[in-house]
């Protein structure tokens, strides 16, 4: 198999799981009362709406992240 093929494969499994550990926490901070969800919908592998809920909430706290 062609190596940078290989390289993408890893990554993005990886890239992929860390999603879900994402997903995880925004729905059980969602679940201890905070306010995260951007809509009454959660999907573990909506990677583009985990990642501007995550990015929206840590922000009312003033951290500020690039993406």
């Amino acid at each position: 198999m062609n190596p940078g093929a290989v390289h993408l494969h890893r990554h993005l499994e990886l890239f992929l799981r860390q999603n879900q550990v994402i997903g995880n926490l925004v729905c059980a901070l969602a679940n201890h009362g905070e306010d995260v969800h951007s809509s009454g919908s959660y999907s573990i592998s909506d990677i583009d709406k985990n990642v501007a809920d995550s990015l929206a909430y840590l922000q009312r706290f003033g951290i500020t992240l690039p993406w």
